[in-house]
């Protein structure tokens, strides 16, 4: 995989995923954190996630099921005191 995004609704990461089709690239978009690996030959994974309207303590705990440990070991933010990082703060609001 080449590229890999993430956006706070569905609506929007199902623009970007037409986008990166219509310019030639082999897209997947996922509604919500995947559970299996993309196939070879996808080249964009799109992740379609619902956190623009969820609490910030749930919208942090969804990107840190997606970004793994490495979340969990960057410092507190604001975060309603979950550990967060860069992405997941502009995601979560």
């Amino acid at each position: 995989m080449l590229l890999g995004c993430i956006g706070d609704d569905f609506t929007g990461s199902s623009d970007l995923a037409n986008t990166l089709a219509r310019g030639g690239m082999r897209v997947v978009q996922y509604n919500g954190v995947p559970s299996t690996d993309a196939a070879p030959e996808v080249e964009a994974g799109v992740v379609a996630l619902k956190t623009r309207t969820a609490p910030v303590r749930e919208a942090v705990g969804i990107c840190c099921k997606l970004f793994g440990n490495s979340v969990r070991r960057t410092p507190p933010a604001r975060s309603g005191g979950a550990r967060c990082s860069k992405a997941a703060i502009s995601i979560a609001r």
